[in-house]
């Protein structure tokens, strides 16, 4: 609960909640506390962190949601994410919890064993939500969850006026900040694998070879287990200087607002918050086709979409957006704004609350 998608969605949903009073909302967290715990807690939603280890299975996990429901008797659980899918729905399975929803955050990539695993878990739920299209597909191809159990609802993403007009102190300070060049892309995510930086590395070095690109810069922002390998990996190319690690930043908008260009290379994504809120910002978009992006994005339209396995296109679409005219630019950016407008708090929250009701009655 310290950064990341799902986290940037439950200060989100408590924000709706907040304003909902009819409705009381508990956030059950299965391991470790964080940075978004404190702020939810600060905004007057109720947290509780069990500090548990989340691997599959933990009996004392379960142990532990079964005693927070006999004290607090929700009529709703809904679990997000795979480990929280398996204790919080078979918890809410043995205390008999009147509405039972698993919520499917990203492409579940399980063998044999896992399959029938989370068939059987799937099984005592009685909706499931999938974040996009494509993973809602995915759960169907793997025979986890049928076709009729799934409800599509997308994530909510929200920029305030504030968070566009602020300055932080890191952004201020930053020397590679004061510098000037011709085009800056910038892409935010976890540095592990499944987010393809080191293509985007390798295509970026291709790119500064290109007459005219030379004084361009890759902005990469956030933490992860992969960090090492890239630096090495801009070390070997002798673009360091033009590739710039700033780690995990809390406000991210006003670096967005600074840059070009965004790129989402991503081997798959089931929908990208990320992205959205690039769009939101007015940035032309460059983005992997692979999940829900593609239906966040006509590409062409409001954004441009590419084979994250094919460093080519890549590479042609960035000199594609490098050479748009200001007319080409401001009808993409009008466009992206429309479509990213479209997933908004209060949309999302709505579509909750109409599922739950649903399921209750």
């Amino acid at each position: 609960m310290d950064f990341g998608g799902v986290e940037q969605r439950l200060k989100l949903t408590s924000s709706f909640f907040i304003d909902n009073t009819d409705h009381e909302l508990i956030i059950l967290v299965l391991g470790s506390g964080g940075r978004i715990c404190r702020e939810i807690e600060i905004m007057g939603i109720s947290v509780k962190v069990l500090n548990e280890k989340v691997k599959i299975p933990n009996v004392k996990l379960i142990s532990k949601i079964l005693k927070f429901l006999q004290f607090h008797n929700p009529d709703v659980i809904h679990s997000s994410g795979a480990e929280a899918n398996f204790h919080g729905l078979l918890a809410g399975f043995i205390f008999q919890t009147p509405v039972r929803i698993g919520e499917e955050i990203g492409f579940p990539n399980h063998g044999l064993i896992f399959r029938n695993l989370f068939k059987f878990i799937y099984l005592t739920s009685h909706q499931v939500i999938a974040i996009s299209k494509a993973v809602g597909k995915r759960l169907i191809e793997l025979s986890e969850v049928s076709k009729m159990k799934i409800t599509v609802v997308y994530n909510p993403v929200a920029i305030s006026n504030r968070e566009k007009a602020l300055v932080n102190d890191d952004f201020v300070d930053n020397d590679n900040l004061k510098l000037e060049f011709n085009k800056i892309f910038v892409t935010t995510c976890r540095l592990v694998p499944i987010k393809n930086l080191q293509l985007l590395i390798q295509v970026f070095h291709e790119f500064l070879k290109v007459q005219g690109n030379e004084n361009s810069v890759l902005w990469i922002i956030g933490e992860g287990p992969e960090k090492g390998e890239l630096v090495k990996l801009t070390e070997l190319y002798q673009i360091s200087e033009k590739v710039v690690f700033f780690g995990f930043i809390k406000n991210v908008i006003p670096f967005l607002m600074k840059s070009d260009v965004f790129i989402l290379p991503s081997l798959s994504e089931g929908f990208s918050i990320s992205l959205v809120e690039a769009m939101l910002c007015g940035l032309p978009v460059i983005s992997t086709q692979v999940g829900g992006p593609s239906e966040i994005i006509t590409s062409g339209k409001n954004g441009l979409l590419f084979d994250p396995k094919n460093g080519s296109q890549l590479l042609s679409l960035m000199e594609l957006v490098s050479h748009m005219t200001q007319e080409e630019k401001e009808r993409l950016k009008k466009n992206a704004i429309e479509r990213g407008s479209d997933f908004t708090v209060s949309k999302y929250g709505n579509s909750l609350l109409k599922l739950y009701y649903n399921l209750r009655s």
